[in-house]
């Protein structure tokens, strides 16, 4: 549905006069609305739309609001039941360091007897 008071769908209303009718075209000439007024001196005067756009010119529009911010110790938003920290907050280790701890590893298994891979110097000593 389109706005109201647009070229669209313009405002319509229905009043008994013609100095009424030119009051409410220039007050919504002012604002900017789209409006369609009749002169019908034997009808009911319509303002029902008129009403409908001051209304929602009164209303300041909402401030966007932001999501709340989450810390580590709060529930995972991805419901998993962990904590945030331990869940989707977990930072990524890096992988240069996983490499060192690998090439650490490779080393401590080399000089260290009785393991796999390890020297076999090592082994015979025993």
């Amino acid at each position: 549905m389109t706005k109201l008071a647009t070229d669209k769908r313009p405002a319509v209303v229905r009043v008994r006069s013609i100095d009424k009718a030119d009051e409410i075209v220039g007050f919504a000439q002012q604002r900017g609305w789209k409006v369609i007024v009749g002169v019908e001196a034997d009808q009911v005067e319509d303002l029902s739309d008129l009403h409908k756009l001051m209304r929602t010119e009164a209303q300041p529009e909402a401030k966007p609001r932001l999501p709340p911010k989450i810390s580590g110790n709060d529930h995972c938003p991805c419901r998993s039941g962990k904590k945030f920290k331990k869940c989707c907050g977990a930072t990524v280790p890096d992988r240069r360091y996983e490499e060192n701890l690998s090439d650490h590893r490779r080393f401590l298994f080399s000089v260290i007897p009785g393991q796999a891979g390890g020297p076999a110097c090592f082994d015979s000593a025993r």
